[in-house]
């Protein structure tokens, strides 16, 4: 999977879109600023947790780890994970994503019997 940065908005959030390989099925994807794992590419890896349930976690990130996918529609949702949804929408602290609980359900849905996966980030240009 590629997730492409998009930009910087208000309030640290950072929007950008994530797609499969050949670019066929997309999300909006939402991280925080400052926080944002860095260009490059990993391996994600399916887990479960005790507040997430079934989520993927990118291993072997510098300096960092327990940076998971899950729900979240703004910056303050996923506190240095990535937020994955369907769209991107303004709320009254800032843009965010749209339909995060929709878009993560779509996200599990796609990776039915997936244990683990490419995820290559590129930065806005």
């Amino acid at each position: 999977m590629i997730l492409q940065r998009l930009k910087a908005g208000a309030h640290n959030n950072l929007l950008g879109a994530l797609c499969d390989s050949a670019a066929q099925v997309f999300w909006t994807t939402v991280e925080e600023k400052g926080k944002e794992i860095p260009e490059g590419d990993y391996t994600v890896r399916r887990t479960t947790k005790p507040i997430h349930g079934i989520c993927f976690e990118v291993m072997n990130v510098p300096d960092r780890e327990g940076i998971l996918f899950h729900k979240g529609n703004t910056a303050a949702d996923v506190d240095g994970c990535i937020g994955v949804g369907l769209g991107f929408t303004e709320f009254t602290n800032g843009p965010g994503i749209a339909q995060s609980a929709m878009g993560y359900s779509r996200f599990l849905r796609f990776l039915n019997g997936v244990q683990e996966f490419h995820l290559k980030i590129i930065n806005a240009r």
